[in-house]
């Protein structure tokens, strides 16, 4: 993981973490955080054993900000990210545009040094966890 990429997820945390812990909580938000990261390290490990054949590791810690970022997308869709700090783009139109390019990386990018199939696991298991939460308060 290169020192932009780690800027990145700190910054990310440092906005939207706020938001969603005090939405569900200290002890659920550190399941998301642990789900988002442990199903993204499954989702890489899985993708790069069985399409890329190769034996890489992954760290899990972007894809629990995924988790992160996707809950808060869906919690909140109507607030504006400013992609670059500049570019506004509310929520709802943000999380599926960020879940295409990842995936969209994970087939075409074969050289990155960006985990883009654990980004896409940490956003999926994000959206999972959401939509069970409204399933649970039904």
């Amino acid at each position: 993981m290169d020192t932009s990429h780690a800027l990145f997820n700190g910054l990310t945390f440092y906005f939207m973490a706020p938001s969603v812990m005090q939405l569900l909580g200290n002890r659920s938000f550190l399941g998301l955080y642990f789900l988002g990261g442990i199903s993204s390290s499954i989702a890489s490990l899985a993708w790069n054993h069985f399409y890329r054949r190769e034996n890489v590791s992954s760290l899990g810690a972007s894809g629990a900000i995924m988790a992160t970022i996707a809950l808060y997308s869906c919690a909140f869709p109507r607030n504006t990210f400013l992609i670059f700090f500049v570019i506004p783009c509310p929520a709802w139109a943000f999380l599926p545009a960020i879940l295409i390019y990842d995936g969209w990386r994970s087939f075409s990018d074969q050289r990155t040094k960006t985990d883009t199939p654990g980004h896409v696991g940490g956003l999926l298991s994000g959206i999972g966890y959401f939509l069970w939460r409204v399933a649970v308060r039904r």
